[in-house]
């Protein structure tokens, strides 16, 4: 990861494929949840590109200051920036959804422990989450999107680098206002590795993507 440059699109080298075979999964139209949109070039271009035609997509975000006080001090400098474009993040995501035809899609700015409790339970087929990446917001996203998915749903999400274990579960809990750390020379996100070792006891994982059926 550059230290010093702010990436619009987010979602990594050998991502846009694995969240591809995960649509995979669906023939017809569906109902969809992405947790976190950010400028809407990662994942969101990847559901907007290839979900079944007619499928509804359910776009939350809260594009307003949300960085920790530790991030914004002592954080990588992409990090520190992702405050000052927020405004010019979600003007990016309306006009991308302005050019779609193809999916019914809707758009709900705020907190997402502000706008999941307004979800019905088991209303979702698939739900990606990449919003926050600090523990209690991850942490939340998951215990949401659990309530929500259908019965035979997928939930999915982004930035899980390392596969979760024992020992870096405990690197981990003193990194909770952390983005982004290092363990043995590698780079990854606590709070995402945190809550999903918490909440699910198999997952599978590909570059980065994580899923649960």
């Amino acid at each position: 990861i550059k230290k010093n440059f702010l990436y619009t699109n987010q979602l990594w080298e050998g991502r846009p494929e694995v969240l591809k075979s995960i649509m995979d999964n669906f023939d017809g139209p569906i109902n969809v949840l992405e947790i976190g949109v950010w400028f809407g070039e990662g994942s969101t271009q990847i559901l907007l590109d290839y979900l079944p035609d007619n499928s509804i997509l359910h776009l939350v975000d809260y594009w307003d200051n949300y960085i920790s006080d530790h991030d914004l001090k002592d954080g990588l400098i992409s990090t520190k920036l992702m405050n000052s474009v927020s405004k010019h993040a979600f003007s990016n995501v309306l006009n991308k959804v302005s050019l779609n035809s193809r999916l019914k899609i809707n758009i709900h700015k705020g907190k997402s422990s502000d706008q999941l409790p307004f979800f019905r339970d088991k209303s979702f087929d698939l739900i990606y989450i990449d919003g926050s990446h600090y523990y209690s917001d991850v942490k939340q996203d998951v215990v949401n999107a659990k309530r929500l998915i259908k019965k035979n749903g997928i939930i999915c999400g982004d930035d899980l680098e390392i596969f979760p274990n024992d020992e870096i579960y405990t690197y981990s809990k003193s990194h909770l206002t952390s983005d982004v750390v290092t363990f043995n020379g590698h780079s990854y996100h606590p709070g995402v590795l945190m809550a999903i070792y918490e909440e699910f006891k198999n997952i599978e994982m590909k570059n980065g993507i994580w899923w649960v059926k």
